[in-house]
């Protein structure tokens, strides 16, 4: 698996973990969630080619959003659906429809960031509805794929902003210092699987640590 895969894959899983959950809660219908992983299955495979939305779609899609989240709110209201919850249903639609669309645009750091932002706003959406054994594990679950994802993407903005230098060949390129930078090279690629146990590593040390303040 290369990095970038890795990035990948966990930068998805971050965004459904954070759908389960607020499905779970009771906050969004397991129809609007299928329909949210479908998005994200069409969007990995759209990644880098011309069906990914531009910038200036999803802006006006976005600012179109408006409307149609005060149109389910009053939905929501006729329905039947009690005052406390009737805000917070609307809102749920409302961040998986952006964070849906955001999936399908073309995307740079900020968008990701944005993305991220979004997912831990329906993790806030599903504890305010439910706090029960299942959403603790589904919390636990959030973390673990959330300090993989911020790990990598560190990893993966600080290797673009290296800057580029002329290199000058003092040595053949098949002579044996060659060879083993691409063995390394290799073998990096292959370290990559030892991020998840990282990131389990710092989210323990997290627990062990936020535990006896709380």
């Amino acid at each position: 698996m290369n990095f970038k895969t890795y990035f990948q894959i966990f930068s998805y899983a971050m965004l459904a973990v954070a759908t389960l959950a607020l499905l779970l809660a009771g906050g969004l219908s397991v129809t609007l969630a299928v329909l949210f992983w479908l998005v994200m299955l069409f969007s990995w495979k759209s990644e880098g080619t011309r069906w990914q939305l531009s910038e200036r779609t999803v802006l006006v899609v976005v600012v179109l959003s408006i409307p149609l989240f005060l149109l389910d709110w009053k939905l929501q209201q006729n329905i039947g659906e009690t005052a406390g919850r009737v805000g917070v249903t609307a809102l749920a639609h409302l961040i998986v429809f952006l964070s849906a669309v955001k999936l399908l645009q073309q995307k740079r750091d900020r968008d990701w960031v944005f993305l991220y932002l979004i997912s831990f706003f329906e993790v806030l959406l599903a504890a305010g509805l439910s706090f029960s054994p299942v959403f603790l594990v589904t919390l636990t679950l959030y973390l673990l794929c959330s300090v993989s994802t911020i790990i990598a993407f560190e990893i993966q903005k600080s290797k673009r902003s290296l800057p580029l230098t002329e290199t000058h060949l003092l040595v053949p390129p098949d002579s044996r210092i060659f060879k083993r930078a691409r063995a390394r090279a290799g073998k990096r690629n292959v370290e990559a699987h030892r991020l998840p146990l990282v990131a389990i590593v710092l989210l323990l040390l997290t627990f062990v640590l936020a535990v006896p303040l709380f």
